[in-house]
């Protein structure tokens, strides 16, 4: 009779540590999606618009704990710094991973940048004097933007680039 509480006993505390172990995992999972991230919104605006010389649009934003911290921005578009503003690029989603130490400051220090299945659009267009120009997004590099931003890298994934000819 020893034995089978002993058994039991040793059943029902494996269930209950896995059933802990499990709503502990749920909860870390989607703890991301029930944060309120809108602090952000400005300063990741801002990020973008110094670093790209546009404007810029920003959709909802996500926080994402694996594989790295980092906030997920989707939709993203760039627009031209223009009375009637061309379309520069239009991005489905933008993965920023940040460094873990100035978080817990409240500080947004941003590691590198991804681009998820960004569409860049080049356009010529004619000016008022006749003449035709070229407008498009000119992507920093990695070294510049590090010395004025902070971002170590850059990455283009899945992406189109299209040439829009209004001339």
């Amino acid at each position: 009779m020893r034995r089978f509480f002993a058994s039991f006993f040793r059943i029902a505390s494996r269930v209950g540590f896995l059933a802990f172990a499990l709503i502990l995992g749920f909860l870390f999972w989607n703890l991301p999606s029930l944060l309120n991230l809108d602090a952000f919104r400005p300063r990741l605006s801002d990020e973008l618009e110094t670093t790209f010389h546009c404007k810029v649009l920003i959709g909802r934003i996500t926080a994402q704990l694996i594989p790295s911290p980092g906030l997920v921005i989707a939709p993203v578009v760039l627009l031209e710094n223009a009375k009637t503003p061309l379309v520069l690029a239009s991005v489905n989603a933008v993965r920023v991973s940040l460094s873990i130490r100035p978080l817990f400051k409240g500080d947004l220090e941003i590691k590198d940048i991804r681009f998820l299945r960004p569409r860049f659009i080049a356009h010529r267009i004619r000016e008022p004097s006749g003449r035709s120009r070229w407008v498009m997004l000119t992507l920093p590099n990695a070294a510049s933007s590090r010395e004025k931003v902070g971002i170590d890298e850059w990455q283009v994934r899945n992406g189109r680039i299209e040439i829009w000819d209004q001339t």
